[in-house]
């Protein structure tokens, strides 16, 4: 009897598991759900144990680079060669673990994670730049380092870490051609931009390209207008056309430009329905920001990004100015030195 019961449950589950596998082969919506279900806490895993091994009094660098290792052994076992959420996960363990290498031998020991990362994309600006540096620690020829830091500008144009190594490497080797190319380059690179994973922006990604200015309403829409191209190291004014005549006392800027960028802002003009032009009083205005930092000057309102992340810059004028259709503001954008060396 018993073993009939026993004989009957195996035949039970057999079957309920044949059911379960069929009808996940069928089912293309619950089979991607249970991926990524899968990849989503395998993920997590190796995130938190990387974290462990870092966020410590004492680092242990070398535990972090083996988690990461680790993982990238279960991705390749669990997926092909193609970019997916496995790789996307894989590079920011990676790039949390670089911040805290300072020695040419943690370099050494991380080179073959970045080997594997590279393997499956060639395309990521940073693990580019990690090669730059790790070929200088091997001693590579200067054509070879500083070509795969061509590469990287080349891959992210605005992008600062490939400049940070370029400046670095071309001054400790006495380049001074070369040294100030890369400054003149960094100084008007405008193009480029870079996503995190799981970090949203609003403008979509870190770029100099383009801002936004929204106008503040009292019903449920709000306008935003997208200036898509600007110039560096030039006075230019942007013209906003409003969508119909507005009563206006603030306006809000939004923007994702890279830490270390100055942005003055020099006069703001208003003109009404009536063709008139009001230029707002600045140093009446009230202004204020999430990240960045303010920098005084009697002339202008200048503001430095120190941050990664979006921005609002909220502008808050003397009083309400009616009717308004046009806002056109007067800016000039520069990028901050990157070293003490003069204009750069």
């Amino acid at each position: 009897m018993k073993k009939n019961f026993f004989s009957y449950l195996f035949i039970f589950i057999l079957t309920i598991f044949f059911l379960i596998v069929v009808y996940i082969s069928f089912d293309s919506n619950l089979r991607r759900k249970i991926l990524s279900l899968s990849s989503g806490l395998i993920n997590n895993y190796y995130e938190i144990s990387i974290e462990q091994s870092l966020l410590t009094t004492d680092p242990d660098i070398n535990k972090a680079i083996k988690k990461l290792e680790e993982q990238i052994k279960v991705s390749e076992y669990l997926t092909n060669n193609s970019k997916n959420s496995f790789l996307d996960n894989i590079f920011l363990n990676a790039r949390k673990i670089e911040k805290f290498i300072n020695t040419d031998s943690g370099y050494r020991y991380f080179s073959g994670v970045v080997k594997k990362i590279t393997e499956k994309d060639s395309e990521i600006y940073l693990a580019i730049v990690w090669q730059a540096k790790m070929m200088q620690i091997n001693n590579s020829k200067d054509q070879d380092v500083i070509s795969k830091i061509n590469e990287a500008i080349e891959l992210s144009p605005a992008n600062l870490e490939a400049y940070k190594f370029a400046l670095e490497y071309t001054f400790a080797k006495n380049k001074n051609n070369l040294f100030k190319k890369y400054c003149s380059m960094y100084h008007s690179s405008i193009l480029g931009g870079s996503n995190v994973k799981n970090k949203p922006f609003f403008l979509q990604s870190n770029s100099l390209s383009k801002f936004s200015l929204q106008i503040e309403s009292n019903y449920s829409e709000e306008d935003f207008y997208i200036i898509d191209g600007i110039s560096l190291n030039k006075t230019n004014d942007y013209n906003f056309t409003l969508k119909k005549s507005t009563n206006l006392n603030s306006l809000n800027l939004f923007m994702n430009f890279y830490p270390g960028t100055l942005m003055k802002i020099t006069s703001i003009e208003l003109t009404n329905v009536d063709n008139e032009k009001i230029k707002l009083p600045l140093k009446e205005a009230y202004l204020s920001t999430r990240n960045s930092f303010f920098q005084h000057n009697t002339e202008s309102l200048e503001l430095i990004t120190a941050s990664n992340d979006s921005d609002r810059i909220k502008i808050k004028f003397d009083k309400m100015y009616e009717d308004v259709i046009k806002i056109t503001i007067n800016l000039k954008f520069t990028k901050l030195n990157l070293t003490n060396q003069p204009g750069c």
